[in-house]
């Protein structure tokens, strides 16, 4: 630029002859005008199935025609509005609108950020429309800090289940809502708008740009926040970089101040997937997170980066703030887990819980500031021909961070396959095991509770929905007493100059905890490990799966009414091979032209040998949703009981 300033952009471009697009978006442009306008003529591409849908802040093609046409407001659009293609092929196409509009209301004018979703086919006779989906989220602004009795006006929005974070005496009270951090002290009477890229005098364009997201870290007594805010930064001296800043607001000064930053090359969609998960700074000045598998303490006074553990994934990882402990699974050679090592983050010291004597170890939760693990007899372990492990646990505990054991639960004749922790009942998943000719599988059994008695986090804060005439939905923060004045004093922080640098720099690559990639609705829905996973996910969500290179491996509502594999004949295999191997074996030949295939490996590792990373896993998935791989000409190995394998090379209606 003529500041002497790079920057770098990026796009992507897709070639396709005769996409309509042109067609497809005058279309979209004309259904988003009509919902301003009440026009019947969109009422034919409309479902209108689902009157319990009966909110502005969330409405699809099921809405009633008065929500699709939005209710009793009449918004204004502020700025432009551009549509984004996300998808698009011949026939389809995935468009997504994002702008804003303001509403004039009793109190004064609201501003709101709206996203439309539309994904249509085209034919030479109409167009379709498959799906629309279009939220409303209200702009929190200090003209509405008017307490209502000891209520807080949130408005319209689907974050009713945000975070509230507040002080033991509820005094205090922080949250993030739409990347706007908020703090409020209820004995001064003050609102703070601590962090936001929004500005009062702005072009719409850089406001409701929404590739970052804001995270409180802690909350002190004093008011005090550490908060990062990770992504796309749209202002300030990183403005256009990606990566992750800690801030700490100091709510006595009104200030806020920079202490570290963390430049990660990773667009938004795959950052928000890898960092949101656990980060801390304890009392000693050291923050500790978590990226990708592994765990980081950084000392923010002497600027050492320290390794706590790695190899460590979501899926044996537990973080407690009111407990300020990390806890997560060890394995063995045979990767099997044998210890649970528990983490304080104040105290920083370890401690461990060890499974001996052919048993294994499995973390299963937290429960208020305590923690509930699992023992299993590496006997009774299943492990499927495909590689799969399942672990039927025959005892559980809740313990402290010590690991001093509170409480257990154990049941002559069952094993707990999981379990699902809500409020203060514990629900324990379980069944019975069942071996007969050396094979030993699980029937599910009634589920059974246990009422914890212990004490848990007694909020009298939170979130409450009102039907406001004219509105529809709103939500409010609920305040734990009524306030003493009509109105808070509203602030604005202000920003500490930092004359040090604070970069910190990771060595090496920042890597994806999963390999599948799923895309819905014009965002990443979740980066999963499993793909069977993925695809369930995607199916529900009308998306697509990726892999890390961006190959599709699954797309929604793209499977043939029929297909037969040409040039893949089946026989009945009459050799010494088990089944699952000769499946293997009937994929190789097919890939590689009849390859003689190895006679002296098992299945799982012929498909290691043979295929590298680029076979697919997908166990979980339906056969309905397995029918797009052999619709594309792929060929599915599938389990028809246990150990007994067959290959699909076609389907008819």
């Amino acid at each position: 630029t003529n500041k002497s300033k790079k920057i770098h952009y990026y796009t992507r471009i897709k070639h396709i002859n005769d996409s309509k697009y042109v067609e497809k978006l005058q279309y979209i442009n004309d259904f988003h005008k009509a919902t301003f306008g009440k026009d019947n003529s969109i009422i034919p591409y409309l479902e209108l199935t689902d009157s319990s849908l009966d909110s502005l802040s969330y409405v699809t093609a099921n809405s009633s025609f008065h929500y699709v046409t939005w209710g009793d407001l009449k918004p204004e659009v502020i700025g432009n509005v551009v549509p984004r293609i996300k998808e698009i092929s011949n026939e389809f196409a995935s468009v997504e609108l994002k702008y804003m509009v303001s509403v004039d209301t009793p109190a004064g004018r609201d501003y709101y950020y709206v996203n439309e979703f539309y994904r249509i086919r085209y034919s030479p006779s109409r167009m379709f429309l498959l799906n629309y989906q279009r939220t409303m989220e209200s702009i929190f602004d200090s003209n509405q800090l008017d307490v209502l009795g000891n209520e807080i006006k949130l408005g319209i929005t689907n974050n009713s289940d945000m975070e509230l974070v507040h002080s033991l005496d509820l005094t205090k009270l922080s949250f993030v809502f739409n990347r706007e951090l908020w703090y409020f002290n209820h004995i001064s009477q003050e609102g703070v708008k601590v962090f936001s890229f929004r500005q009062d005098e702005s072009d719409y364009i850089r406001d409701t740009y929404d590739q970052h997201d804001v995270k409180i870290i802690n909350m002190y007594e004093d008011g005090n926040i550490d908060f990062i805010v990770y992504g796309y930064m749209n202002r300030g001296a990183y403005e256009g970089r990606m990566g992750i800043i800690l801030y700490r607001f100091y709510s006595l000064d009104n200030r806020i101040e920079e202490l570290t930053y963390i430049p990660l090359n990773l667009p938004y969609q795959f950052l928000k997937e890898i960092v949101g998960g656990f980060s801390y700074v304890n009392q000693l000045e050291t923050f500790y997170f978590h990226i990708n598998e592994t765990i980081y303490g950084y000392n923010l006074i002497t600027k050492e980066l320290n390794e706590i553990t790695n190899n460590v994934n979501l899926d044996n990882f537990i973080f407690s703030r009111e407990g300020q402990f990390i806890a997560w699974e060890e394995e063995d050679e045979n990767g099997m887990s044998n210890k649970i090592v528990i983490y304080h983050v104040e105290k920083e010291e370890k401690f461990e819980i060890e499974a001996n004597n052919g048993r294994a170890i499995k973390i299963l939760g937290t429960v208020g500031t305590d923690f509930i693990y699992g023992f299993a007899n590496e006997s009774d372990i299943i492990r499927s021909l495909e590689g799969n492990k399942t672990i039927p646990m025959y005892k559980i505990f809740i313990s402290d961070y010590q690991g001093n054991i509170l409480k257990d639960y154990q049941k002559e004749g069952y094993v707990i396959r999981d379990i699902e922790v809500a409020d203060n009942i514990i629900t324990i998943k379980r069944g019975i095991l069942n071996k007969e000719n050396g094979i030993t599988t699980i029937v599910p059994a009634e589920d059974d509770n246990i009422i914890n008695n212990l004490d848990l986090d007694n909020n009298d804060l939170k979130i409450i929905e009102k039907d406001i005439e004219g509105m529809g939905k709103n939500c409010y923060i609920s305040l734990s007493s009524p306030s003493t004045k009509s109105s808070y004093k509203y602030k604005e922080t202000l920003n500490t100059i930092v004359t040090q640098d604070t970069t910190l720099r990771l060595e090496g690559e920042v890597q994806y905890l999963g390999r599948y990639i799923v895309y819905a609705l014009g965002e990443v829905e979740g980066i999963y490990v499993h793909a069977g996973e993925g695809i369930k996910r995607a199916n529900e969500s009308v998306g697509l799966v990726f892999d890390l290179n961006q190959h599709l491996i699954w797309e929604r509502g793209f499977t043939k009414p029929s297909n037969q594999i040409k040039n893949l004949t089946l026989n009945k295999d009459t050799s010494s091979y088990d089944s699952f191997r000769a499946s293997v074996a009937l994929l190789i030949r097919y890939r590689f032209n009849n390859a003689n295939v190895a006679t002296s490996m098992n299945g799982s590792d012929l498909l290691k040998e043979y295929f590298g990373d680029s076979y697919v896993n997908f166990t979980g998935a339906s056969l309905e949703e397995a029918l797009y791989f052999i619709s594309e000409n792929r060929p599915v190995i599938t389990k028809i009981n246990q150990n007994s394998y067959v290959v699909i090379i076609g389907y008819d209606s």
